[in-house]
């Protein structure tokens, strides 16, 4: 827990400083940061729907594009979702919200 606490800035030790072991520490800087289930979930939605719906736009070069689809391509691996492994009814829930959503 030590290490937490020198590598941590004044804001980030105020939030954790009551914390009582380090698995609560990371979990509290972990969900301050990341956000929780939740929220990640609904930012893989987003990026996703970014990807299906990813076109080149007229005034754009095509470094710029490369550099906005591995930008999208990189937020969905750091958020570690597996799309090969997507569940059939995460899928057709996905697939229910962007129906309703147009």
């Amino acid at each position: 827990m030590h290490v937490f606490y020198c590598a941590l800035g004044p804001n980030e030790f105020n939030r954790i400083c009551s914390c009582l072991s380090a698995k609560e520490i990371w979990d509290k800087l972990e969900s301050t940061h990341e956000g929780t289930n939740q929220v990640k979930d609904s930012r893989i939605d987003m990026l996703i729907h970014e990807y299906e719906l990813f076109e080149m736009r007229h005034y754009e070069s095509i470094y710029y594009i490369f550099y906005r689809f591995t930008n999208i391509i990189n937020s969905l691996n750091s958020l570690a979702k597996d799309l090969t492994k997507l569940k059939l009814e995460d899928l057709l829930g996905s697939l229910l919200t962007h129906e309703l959503a147009m």
